[in-house]
């Protein structure tokens, strides 16, 4: 299996980096010449190299100039391992410092520092730069790393140099390519006769020609038209790999450094990053809660406001939690790095790690909820992760794929612990997800606490909700698939039945007092005198002049409905099953007879206008009858089966 890695080279400007990629890798361009007869470039420059053993690589020559930070950290920013520059008659310099504080803020952990220039340089003045350039990594991944001596003026020395590289190169862990595709824009270009291409590197996963795309955080999707890798037409490409893609039918004007290409089904676009940040030593100066700042994360730039969610201030050398309120969206993924400088400040003073993309502003009031699965993945540990998560969301289940998704953790991670806590009895299964045992059995007794089943003679009667009454009455939404779970649980176990979208306690299980008794019966009465016409409890009581409490009227009502006595329609009306299955007879004959029914149909076919045979359609439609066509019904799916089913 092929390995490719990009190697990024840094260091200070005038050092020699362009010198050593092109001795290096043989490139010739135009671009190089360009940088070198300026002393300094201004664009990343790209070579590639493919080192005797197979392995390939792309050396990325990042410029200096701190006039061109944006062009610098997006080069950095994809690498696996660097070669930090430093010129042997100079020595370690101010931009050295800065570029060894980025390499490392962006997580790349391995490298080679290379004291470039050493013709120019006797042996004591080398040896003096080699004991700066040891006291600036002390304390950093580079503390290990070799130090090679360049010059241009020896070719021969190179294949050691080279030879060095490699050997770092192969201890970097691969790129994983069976993750989904993810790639950040780099360079944007215009080809005459093929349109946009987009270039970068290959984060993860791997790209094939034809494949779909999608463009965040636009979200527009796209077809890999053809792909080149350094000028060199390629049919896929893997993680690791720079590459040019050809998009199919983007304008030019609509893809942008900074953007991302990922597959169709992944991909994390947020207003709102929670993260662990800190300020580097030489900051200059502390920083406040709800600061702007600029926030370089990949190859995109944004500004935004950082909210910290653990202190007030963050002084220079301290790391914190904060929620970055960006000023735009942008696309990026649990563990991903990033920097920050101040305003119209072309100089880094910070940065950090992505802990997870939000959709929502943090809330001192929710504070602590959140601060416990933020703290969990800084202190990487998966067990409380699931556990503050399970907390945070009580009645919401958690998959391994959603937890993976939401972390840094891999989902066989969440699988284990899903496991553990199964086997404990302390997770409970909800559909693909998990669930506090705690927390579920906490729902299930404040939903049976709604149906509180009456005693003889009590004078109440049970109460009957909708889902949607059920969840306001508890807090939490209605779409709630554990509630859902607890309440399909409640009926098979025979505490609550369903009937027209409404729970109640079996009816069977409730007694009326005599009072109430004599109140159903006078409705009952009332109902079939009404006969094909709805009524309300309004209607009733202004019928028996106000002698019964409208409260007492709308309980028995609902009883009498649990009972199958009456049907429930909308705007609060009733109607009996006798009157339905006349109504339903004689829409049948009507339609089959006419072809359709129109608003207009309603006196000849109910005795009665629009105002009141409004509720009845709607039934009719809603039971499957009828079935409405702009402004008519014709028959439905359901037109021939019983009206009226009674509740088993």
């Amino acid at each position: 299996m092929n390995r490719y890695f990009t190697i990024g080279v840094a260091g200070h400007a005038g050092h020699g980096k362009t010198a050593l990629v092109q001795s290096l890798t043989g490139m010739k361009s135009d671009k190089v010449r360009e940088g070198k007869e300026k002393n300094q470039s201004s664009q990343c420059l790209i070579a590639p190299l493919q080192f005797a053993s197979g392995v390939q690589a792309a050396f990325v020559d990042v410029p200096a100039n701190p006039s061109y930070l944006k062009n610098m950290v997006r080069g950095l920013y994809p690498v696996d391992m660097a070669i930090i520059a430093v010129a042997a008659d100079e020595g370690v310099m101010h931009q050295t410092r800065e570029h060894l504080q980025i390499v490392q803020c962006l997580g790349i952990h391995a490298g080679v520092v290379v004291l470039t220039k050493t013709d120019l340089a006797d042996e004591e003045i080398c040896s003096l730069a080699e004991m700066e350039i040891n006291d600036l990594t002390e304390n950093t991944f580079f503390a290990d790393a070799p130090v090679c001596r360049f010059s241009t003026a020896r070719p021969d020395k190179w294949g050691h140099l080279l030879e060095t590289i490699e050997s770092g190169a192969k201890k970097v862990p691969p790129r994983q390519a069976d993750l989904p595709f993810r790639l950040w824009i780099d360079q944007v270009k215009q080809s005459a006769g093929f349109g946009t291409i987009v270039t970068g590197t290959i984060l993860q996963g791997s790209i094939r020609v034809n494949e779909t795309v999608k463009i965040e955080p636009e979200g527009r999707q796209s077809r890999v038209r053809f792909m080149e890798t350094h000028g060199i037409r390629t049919g896929s490409a893997a993680a690791g790999q720079r590459v040019g893609i050809n998009l199919h039918k983007i304008a030019f004007q609509s893809v942008k450094k900074g953007m991302v290409l990922t597959s169709p089904e992944t991909g994390s676009v947020c207003r709102f990053i929670n993260a662990e940040t800190g300020l580097w030593e030489n900051a200059g100066r502390p920083v406040n809660s709800r600061i702007r700042m600029r926030l370089f994360i990949g190859t995109a730039v944004v500004s935004a406001m950082l909210v910290f969610m653990d202190t007030d201030f963050l002084e220079p050398g301290r790391k914190c939690l904060v929620q970055f309120r960006l000023n735009r969206p942008v696309s990026c993924m649990p563990g991903d790095r990033f920097a920050v400088s101040f305003l119209n400040d072309n100089r880094l003073v910070g940065g950090g790690r992505v802990l997870a993309p939000s959709d929502e502003k943090f809330r001192k009031a929710k504070a602590s909820s959140q601060i416990a699965c933020l703290k969990a993945l800084q202190e990487n540990d998966s067990s409380g992760y699931l556990g503050a998560v399970l907390d945070r969301y009580p009645n919401t289940p958690f998959s391994p794929a959603d937890l993976a998704d939401r972390s840094l953790f891999p989902e066989s991670v969440f699988e284990d612990e899903i496991r553990r806590g199964l086997g404990k009895d302390k997770l409970i299964r909800v559909g693909d997800g998990v669930v506090k045992r705690q927390q579920y059995e906490k729902l299930l007794r404040e939903v049976r606490a709604l149906f509180k089943k009456p005693s003889v003679g009590q004078k109440s009667i049970q109460p009957r909700f909708h889902i949607r009454e059920v969840a306001d009455r508890l807090g939490i939404l209605a779409e709630s698939e554990v509630l859902h779970h607890v309440m399909a649980r409640l009926c098979a176990q025979g505490h609550l039945c369903l009937f027209k979208g409404y729970y109640q306690v079996p009816a069977h299980s409730v007694r009326l007092s005599a009072d109430y008794k004599n109140l159903a019966s006078s409705v009952m009465e009332f109902a079939n005198e009404c006969g094909l016409k709805p009524f309300t409890a309004g209607h009733f009581n202004k019928t028996h002049h106000d002698q019964y409490e409208k409260a007492r009227v709308e309980k028995i009502l609902r009883f009498l409905v649990s009972q199958n006595k009456l049907i429930p329609l909308e705007g609060g009306k009733f109607i009996t099953p006798d009157a339905v299955r006349q109504i339903r007879e004689r829409m049948v004959s009507f339609i089959k007879e006419q072809g359709k029914f129109s608003i207009r149909d309603c006196h000849d076919v109910f005795g009665y206008g629009r105002s009141q045979a409004v509720a009845v359609l709607e039934y009719l439609d809603e039971t499957g009858m009828t079935k409405r066509l702009e402004n008519f019904r014709v028959l439905g799916p359901d037109a021939g089966l019983p009206e009226f089913q009674q509740q088993k």
